[in-house]
């Protein structure tokens, strides 16, 4: 250290300078390349987790269509009015069985474990 006190006091200063430029300079590349990779963890929490819980929005919202239409069926009077109702329900269900895979965890991140068990599960009309 006795060689940087037997500089003149204007290199001292330029040399101080400067090692605190460097460090500031590697800290803002640091920093500018975490932020790239939180920009690509926030699309891809986008891509599969936002959508996934629209979907489940929108299935949900299905479900409650087929809800209101098993309703209608059951407070039918007249045989029109429970074909009438028995097609509602099997459409709504049949809507609802289509948009199910879409809200499930495998149509966000592949596995084909996910997708086996979303698969073997149908709703049916008893």
């Amino acid at each position: 250290m006795q060689w940087f006190q037997n500089l003149r006091v204007t290199i001292r200063l330029i040399l101080s300078f400067l090692v605190v430029a460097a460090i500031g300079a590697a800290m803002s590349a640091l920093g500018i390349f975490h932020m790239g990779r939180i920009s690509a963890s926030t699309e891809a929490l986008y891509a599969n987790e936002l959508r996934a819980l629209q979907a489940v929005q929108e299935a949900n919202i299905r479900l409650l269509y087929a809800s209101r239409a098993q309703m209608t069926l059951l407070s039918a009077g007249t045989l029109g009015e429970r074909n009438a109702g028995a097609d509602e329900l099997k459409a709504s269900i049949e809507n609802l069985s289509a948009r199910a895979p879409r809200s499930s965890p495998s149509s966000a991140r592949p596995s084909k474990e996910r997708s086996s068990s979303v698969n073997s599960k149908r709703w049916s009309v008893r």
